[in-house]
């Protein structure tokens, strides 16, 4: 629902731009969650965000 109001805001190229741009920073953060996942040998998201930025105490 808010890539027509995006589109609509901004304008066809920007839009598409911002499209494209938003593409690749959720395919690096994704990569990123499957690189230590396979790290840490972990299999949950939580165990992930363990890894990465130390368990809560």
């Amino acid at each position: 629902m808010a890539l027509p109001a995006t589109m609509k805001v901004m304008g066809l190229i920007p839009g598409i731009l911002m499209i494209v741009f938003m593409a690749f920073l959720t395919e690096s953060s994704i990569e990123m969650l499957l690189r230590f996942s396979r790290a840490g040998k972990t299999v949950s998201y939580g165990g992930v965000m363990g890894d990465a930025f130390g368990k809560i105490h």
